[in-house]
C-alpha cells in the first residue's frame, strides 16, 4: 500500500524497459493522497520526457487527470493538468483548467498569462479584455497584460482604450525594448483607427527604430500612407523593401500596387498586382484593387469584371455594388 515502494518498484520497471507495468504502479501512487503533489508533478514529468510520444498523451492526461481528482485544492494540479491539455491542442480544455487554478490561486501570474494566449488563440477578444482587467487587479505593473488588453481592443476596433492600455504597458516595459517595439508597433494602428496620424507615424518609426526590417509595420505604415495620399515617396520605398524581401506575401504585393497606385504609376501597379495572383493566395480586396487599376487604365470592362469577383468573395465590400452598378471608380 505504500506509494513510495511503488514509484521505487516503476522506476526500477521503468529502467528495465517494462514500461506498461511501471505505468500501472505510478499511476496507482498518484491515487494515494498521503504522496504530496510537488512529487507528483515531479514524477510526471519526468515520465513524459522518458516514455515515447505514442504512450505521451494518454498517460500524461490520466496521471495529470488523477492529481486534480486527489488534490482539488491545489493550484498546480489544475496548472499542470493543463499545460498537458494544451501540449496537445484541447485548447478550450486546458483554458478551463487554468481558470479553475486562479480561482485557488489568484497570485500566479504564468497561469493569467496561459489563459490569455489561450483566449487570443481562441478568438475570445471580450474575454482576453474582460480577463486581462481582473488581471490587472492584480498585477497592475506587469506590461504584458496591457499588451493582451490593447491588442484585444484594437482587434475590435476600440482605438481609444487600444491606445490607452499600449500607452500604459509601454510605460511599464521599458527594460524590455522588444516588447517596447511591439507596443509602437500596434500603438501605429491604434492611433491611424482613431485618425492622430502624427502619433501613428511616430509609433510607426518607434517600432522601425528598433527593428528596420519589421515587415508588418513597414507594411501598415506604407499602407497607411498611400491611404491618406501623404509621403507617398516614404511609403513606396518602404512597400518595395517589403515586397522585394518577401516576393511571395499577396498581402505586401497588394500594398505596393496600391503604393504605386496612389503615386498614379497604374501601369507599374498593375503589374505588381498580377504577381499577388501568381501566389495563388488572394482576397476580395486584391480583385477589387486590380478593378480600380484596370479602371485609371481606361479598361472599364475589365475592372467591371474584377470587381464583380471582389463582390463574389465579399459581398459587403464598401462601394463595390455602386461601382459595379455605375461601372465608374468611387475612392
Amino acid at each position: 500500500e505504500s506509494a513510495q515502494i511503488r514509484l521505487v518498484l516503476a522506476d526500477l520497471q521503468k529502467q528495465e524497459g517494462n514500461t506498461e507495468d511501471a505505468i500501472k504502479n505510478v499511476s496507482i501512487a498518484f491515487e494515494e493522497p498521503s504522496l504530496d503533489v510537488d512529487s507528483k508533478i515531479q514524477l510526471l514529468a519526468e515520465f513524459r520526457s522518458s516514455i515515447n510520444k505514442a504512450d505521451l498523451q494518454d498517460l500524461s492526461l490520466t496521471l495529470a487527470q488523477k492529481l486534480t481528482e486527489v488534490h482539488p485544492d491545489v493550484a498546480d494540479a489544475h496548472a499542470v493538468y493543463g499545460d498537458i491539455l494544451y501540449a496537445i491542442g484541447k485548447k478550450n480544455e486546458a483554458r478551463k483548467s487554468y481558470e479553475k487554478a486562479l480561482t485557488i490561486d489568484e497570485s500566479n501570474f504564468a497561469l493569467w498569462q496561459n489563459t490569455l494566449q489561450i483566449l487570443f488563440e481562441l478568438n475570445k477578444l471580450d474575454s482576453v479584455i474582460v480577463v486581462s482587467e481582473n488581471a490587472l487587479e492584480v498585477f497592475p505593473n506587469q506590461g504584458a497584460l496591457y499588451y493582451f488588453n490593447g491588442s484585444a481592443n484594437l482587434q475590435k476596433r476600440n482605438y481609444e482604450e487600444a491606445s490607452m492600455m499600449l500607452e500604459q504597458g509601454k510605460r511599464l516595459s521599458t527594460s524590455n525594448l522588444g516588447l517596447v517595439s511591439a507596443f509602437n508597433s500596434m500603438l501605429g494602428d491604434a492611433y491611424n483607427g482613431s485618425k492622430e496620424y502624427d502619433k501613428s507615424d511616430r509609433a510607426f518609426e518607434a517600432a522601425l527604430d528598433y527593428d528596420p526590417e519589421n515587415y508588418a509595420v513597414l507594411n501598415n505604415f506604407s499602407y497607411y500612407l498611400a491611404l491618406r495620399k501623404d509621403k507617398l515617396d516614404k511609403a513606396e520605398k518602404m512597400s518595395a523593401k517589403t515586397v522585394k524581401d518577401n516576393p511571395e506575401n499577396a498581402t505586401f504585393i497588394d500594398t505596393y500596387a496600391w503604393v504605386l497606385f496612389m503615386r498614379e504609376k497604374y501601369k507599374e501597379a498593375k503589374k505588381v498586382m498580377e504577381k499577388a495572383f501568381e501566389t495563388g493566395n488572394v482576397s476580395a480586396v486584391h480583385y477589387e484593387h486590380y478593378g480600380d487599376i484596370l479602371y485609371k487604365l481606361g479598361d472599364v470592362d475589365g475592372a467591371v469584371e474584377q470587381w464583380q469577383k471582389a463582390k463574389g468573395l465579399n459581398p459587403n465590400a464598401e462601394l463595390i455594388d455602386k461601382k459595379i452598378s455605375d461601372r465608374k471608380l468611387y475612392e
